[in-house]
């Protein structure tokens, strides 16, 4: 069912709000008039009727209730804060995202009069769609909304996204080189309605400026523990060189010594690797819609591209969203300085070693550069040094832990 048919159907459907509070009176408001409002639905056993601003508008049924006599003219949207804990709820009961409910941000998306856009990939396409919906031209005809492709989904997520595909007018998607992503995305992309707009951007690394990270495939620093409320934290980078060391037992001061030597790395060496990223970059563009190979070459030692080998500065990120706006035929006429002054993406900005400052040129890093190191609560400015030494404070600490259990596998 495309939107509009959908959209249509929700104007026939009896809606039943999950929630008898604050939200479902607040949506009750705002709906009533256009949409048949026909029941409440609660887990506390408390809420007997639903009243909206005095008046009594309907009795309140328990959720299993409701679904064993559910009629396939009724659509339930979650009007509560706990929007997600209710979609699960649904979801083992047998309803499908989307098709049978949705929150209600989704159903307030699915009636809008705008377009919808998806951005969907890699956490820098949540920092496009950041920037998208600052632009006046932009947001004009589009509603624009996030999808993440980078992490496992649930069987319920899937089908909540492949819901959101479907009602599309456009897809800005990550184009992959890895044969299992490409075919998950080619996937995705058959439940794009005819005549949706499609805008492939490449994925982008920067691993030539963090050879200390390793391959692609090293990047993740073994000793950063994680917790349920903390998906990353401040050295989620590897540095697989200090990490060699400190399982060595050198001291930190003597870490410091060999990583601040400009003659760790051979220049030589470093612009070799710095070719053989560009020339993968261009490979990468080759299948997309939007082109920056050009922008990260003439701006090498002018601007910050990086913030750590898999992740884009904000003036990389600024400058994918002026061309994906060009593209498209609307003004870049979002806040370019208010943006960029926010931290697009969550992670700490790893030092740039000095011996790869020197031997890349990179003029904008010269002096004592100060570097924003995610703390959860904020982003501290540290030097090279400061970095180093917190990096080998914190990985110590957790090797310690590891060894003794503290955090199990």
């Amino acid at each position: 069912m495309d939107r509009n048919n959908r959209k249509q159907h929700l104007k026939k459907a009896d809606i039943i709000l999950f929630g008898a509070g604050e939200y479902a009176r607040q949506f009750y408001r705002e709906y009533s008039d256009t949409y048949r409002i026909a029941g409440c639905i609660t887990n506390n056993p408390n809420e007997m009727v639903f009243f909206v601003d005095g008046k009594e508008i309907c009795g309140v049924s328990r959720v299993e209730d409701l679904i064993k006599n559910k009629k396939e003219s009724q659509y339930i949207v979650c009007a509560s804060s706990y929007a997600s804990e209710m979609g699960n709820q649904l979801w083992l009961l047998g309803l499908v995202p989307g098709k049978d409910f949705c929150s209600l941000d989704m159903f307030r998306l699915i009636v809008s009069e705008k377009k919808i856009a998806l951005s969907y990939g890699v956490c820098y396409m949540r920092a496009i769609h950041y920037c998208l919906k600052e632009s006046e031209s932009f947001s004009r005809d589009y509603e624009i909304f996030y999808g993440l492709s980078y992490m496992t989904r649930s069987a319920k997520e899937d089908a909540f996204l492949k819901f959101l595909v479907s009602i599309c007018d456009m897809l800005l998607y990550n184009v992959t080189l890895s044969p299992d992503e490409r075919r998950k995305h080619e996937e995705l992309l058959g439940y794009l309605p005819h005549g949706a707009v499609k805008i492939g951007i490449p994925v982008l690394t920067m691993s030539a400026y963090y050879p200390q990270s390793g391959s692609i495939g090293q990047v993740d620093n073994p000793y950063s523990v994680i917790s349920k409320k903390t998906w990353w934290g401040p050295f989620t980078a590897a540095d697989h060189n200090i990490n060699k060391m400190i399982e060595k037992g050198i001291s930190t001061d003597e870490i410091l010594g060999i990583v601040c030597s400009e003659n760790f790395y051979d220049a030589k060496w470093l612009n070799e690797n710095y070719q053989k990223d560009l020339s993968a970059m261009v490979f990468a563009e080759s299948m997309a819609d939007i082109k920056i190979s050009d922008y990260v070459r003439d701006q090498k030692g002018k601007r910050r591209l990086s913030i750590d080998a898999i992740h884009i500065s904000n003036d990389v990120i600024c400058e994918l969203s002026k061309r994906i706006l060009k593209y498209l035929g609307y003004h870049d006429d979002f806040d370019v300085d208010l943006v960029k002054a926010r931290q697009l993406i969550n992670t700490s900005e790893v030092p740039l070693y000095p011996s790869v400052i020197k031997g890349l040129e990179l003029k904008i890093y010269e002096g004592v550069p100060l570097y924003r190191l995610f703390t959860f609560k904020d982003f501290d400015p540290v030097t090279f040094e400061e970095y180093v030494r917190l990096y080998c404070d914190y990985c110590r600490s957790m090797m310690r832990y590891l060894k003794l259990g503290f955090f199990p596998e």
